[in-house]
């Protein structure tokens, strides 16, 4: 299987899969979380690790991790102010001096107040996003899912996403 059909294989599978809003609900919401924070650091690479080995949707993950990666530009300002409110938060001194002290902090990219800002926001946010993508999934699934089920499995396109033999499920010839 070529490597650039397995992003739309898993969304197939994501799409005929419609019986686990759970998993698309988490997928989103980590998605979020991970489309949020700067992504030149250890604290992405941690958190894309994170999204790649929990069992959740990968495809809902992916999707809204790059979604809210174009979006992150425009919470920038925000973050920023929320980066530095809480690297320069009296209460919380100890704990970042304490936390800088490891040697892997440095790479952490949790001294920029952008990347700090925008995972307290993506964590604060994480349960909001998974309620409510999770009741979108199920009233998605009551209205639509049998009916879009049925529809995809009748193009070839899906059929060979889905794993089925090429020479088998395209017809060359008509």
């Amino acid at each position: 299987m070529l490597w650039f059909i397995k992003p739309f294989r898993y969304l197939a599978g994501a799409l005929r899969d419609l019986n686990s809003p759970r998993r698309i609900a988490w997928g989103v919401a980590l998605g979020m979380v991970v489309g949020l924070v700067p992504k030149d650091n250890l604290t992405t690479a941690a958190l894309g690790m994170l999204l790649l080995t929990v069992r959740i949707n990968l495809a809902a993950g992916t999707c809204t991790a790059l979604v809210c990666a174009c979006l992150a530009a425009f919470c920038d300002p925000f973050t920023d102010r929320l980066g530095f409110a809480l690297l320069t938060s009296p209460s919380l001194t100890p704990f970042w001096n304490w936390l800088f002290q490891c040697p892997a902090a440095a790479w952490s990219g949790l001294n920029n107040t952008i990347v700090i800002g925008s995972l307290a926001l993506g964590l604060w946010l994480f349960y909001p996003t998974y309620f409510l993508s999770s009741r979108g999934v199920l009233r998605f699934q009551k209205r639509y899912g049998t009916r879009l089920s049925e529809r995809l499995k009748k193009y070839r396109a899906y059929q060979a996403l889905l794993g089925a033999d090429l020479s088998t499920s395209w017809s060359w010839e008509r």
